[in-house]
């Protein structure tokens, strides 16, 4: 038994796991730290291009997903500036 074929034609995304203790950021919060519109994450998401894993309240990225797409390190100033829109 396999997967059953997807009846759109569309390849499914690549789904990774997010462990307890691992940093995850939602589509919209991922669009904010990338400069990126979050239909561009989307979008990405299901061409394959970025990984993610399937929660109940939608898509994560990880922190090293996020890493890979800036092509650099995520610095705590970028985090902090993501967290006081968030808390405001």
């Amino acid at each position: 038994m396999g997967r059953r074929p997807n009846p759109n034609g569309r390849q499914r995304p690549l789904v990774t796991r997010v462990y307890p203790g691992q940093q995850s950021f939602s589509i919209a919060q991922a669009a904010a730290l990338t400069g990126r519109h979050p239909s561009t994450i989307h979008r990405l998401i299901e061409t394959g291009a970025i990984r993610s894993a399937e929660t109940p309240l939608g898509h994560r990225l990880t922190r090293a997903e996020i890493e890979r797409l800036i092509g650099g390190p995520l610095d705590d100033e970028r985090l902090g500036s993501l967290l006081q829109q968030i808390l405001a």
